[in-house]
């Protein structure tokens, strides 16, 4: 296998880049700005390119990113989609309504709607941005969100979009639910009310109005499939990416310090399920065939002097019988990152591994997959595919894979040795990435900034 690298420069450019201006092809994604400068700056913080210290992996460039621009990006996040109750953030402020005009239209019923809501997931992005840029987060009003946070779910336990606000005049009317609640029903948005919750310290508020966590965990349970994954709900169909909402609202909600320790799932699932579930995420590493280079190697050079198949590039796919995709490296990475390998509770347990089950997968050749099908090292960034152009959610999410990766590396000692071994030198590669938090999705420096929060906000 030819030598892979990971050019951290050209990646930092290839964000940088996207922060100022992005192709034609991202104007249907106009109403989601949030998303977009979060996956930018925090890929850039993964990359060790904010002008920020971390005690976690020295920095082997410079920042490209000063501080002003940091204060110039938690500005705009505040001032264009923080809305006026600070109590939620919209996605974008393309979507802030004209204030020289009535957009408060009542209905049949008399009522008046509010146009200018909240989103679950705008309120994450912003929140982690902001710890990522070392605000405090006192432009918010806590509380107040964490009321509005509560709102969002359902009465099934699973949470919405976000809230219509609805007023009227008619005493005693109960507000309906298909006008109270926005968006669909799946487990992404009770991830980010779950993040959210953790990330403003509204368990520690001791108020009245929180999430319903057992009505929560219970929608939770009832979206695991027959196979061990979790679907977008009831009777659905296991999904990468859903596996990882479910896993990591559980972590938020039920662990002592939102932390991946493994205890939750097992005490939601039952060993037997939760082994279930980690080895239908295992099973969904699979082999990526390239038909370009089969055609240019002899049929021997498949197999090994002992018969078995040579590694070779093994990405993960979210759902049976699909290919690889960058992204599901994060997201099936994610989940092993934070399912133990047996029950905390276990005499044998290994869940003092800060990588839990991800270790069981094949690390080498899942980087490998990115840094040599998938990373274009042209211009930066990774693509969902090999031979697609790179966007920024993949891009990220394909970063986030390699930083657990090498975490991995790091935990196991498999740095040591001649970066002319294939496999230690894709390791040797990912090695200068920054550490990530696999449950809030965000660098391990943005979380002990965050859990720095927390501390102050529960001394009396």
């Amino acid at each position: 296998m030819a030598q892979l690298d990971l050019s951290i420069k050209r990646h930092g450019a290839f964000f940088n880049r996207c922060l100022q201006v992005l192709p034609s092809a991202y104007t249907p994604t106009d109403g989601s700005r949030l998303a977009l400068l979060f996956f930018c700056v925090s890929a850039l913080d993964i990359l060790g390119l904010l002008p920020f210290d971390s005690d976690d992996t020295p920095r082997r460039v410079p920042a490209i990113v000063t501080h002003e621009q940091t204060e110039r990006w938690r500005a705009w996040i505040i001032d264009t989609c923080l809305l006026p109750t600070k109590n939620a953030f919209r996605c974008s402020p393309s979507l802030t309504l004209p204030t020289t005009a009535s957009y408060t239209p009542t209905t049949v019923h008399d009522a008046v709607l509010d146009y200018d809501p909240g989103h679950a997931a705008g309120t994450y992005f912003a929140l982690a941005t902001l710890l990522i840029l070392g605000d405090d987060l006192s432009a918010i009003d806590r509380p107040a969100m964490m009321r509005w946070l509560s709102e969002c779910q359902r009465d099934d336990g699973s949470f919405a979009t976000g809230v219509m606000g609805y007023r009227s005049d008619m005493p005693g009317e109960e507000v309906p639910d298909y006008v109270k609640h926005f968006g669909e029903r799946d487990l992404r948005f009770g991830y980010c009310v779950a993040a959210s919750r953790w990330m403003i310290g509204g368990d520690l508020l001791q108020c009245s109005e929180d999430v319903n966590i057992t009505s929560a965990i219970e929608y939770i349970r009832s979206c695991v499939t027959f196979d061990g994954g979790i679907g977008i709900g009831k009777l659905t169909e296991s999904h990468g990416g859903l596996t990882y909402c479910g896993v990591g609202t559980l972590n938020l909600l039920l662990g002592d310090d939102g932390s991946s320790n493994g205890a939750a799932l097992y005490e939601v699932l039952g060993e037997d399920a939760a082994q279930k579930m980690l080895r239908w995420t295992l099973e969904h590493q699979v082999l990526y065939v390239d038909d370009s280079d089969s055609e240019n190697e002899d049929d021997d050079d498949d197999e090994s002097e002992d018969g078995t198949l040579k590694k070779c590039f093994a990405g993960f796919n979210g759902r049976t019988n699909k290919a690889c995709d960058t992204c599901y490296s994060f997201w099936l990475g994610g989940t092993l990152a934070m399912i133990p390998p047996s029950s905390p509770t276990s005499p044998s347990s290994l869940t003092s591994s800060a990588t839990r089950s991800l270790a069981l997968s094949d690390i080498s050749r899942n980087s490998a997959f990115l840094l040599g099908k998938t990373q274009n090292m042209t211009i930066g960034g990774f693509a969902k595919a090999p031979g697609a152009m790179p966007d920024v959610l993949h891009s990220y999410l394909g970063l986030c894979s390699l930083s657990m990766g090498a975490a991995v590396a790091r935990e196991q000692g498999l740095l040591v040795g001649d970066a002319e071994d294939d496999d230690i030198g894709i390791l040797k590669a990912i090695a200068p990435l920054q550490a990530l938090d696999p449950v809030l999705c965000i660098s391990s420096r943005a979380r002990r900034h965050g859990e720095i929060l927390r501390a102050k906000w529960s001394t009396p």
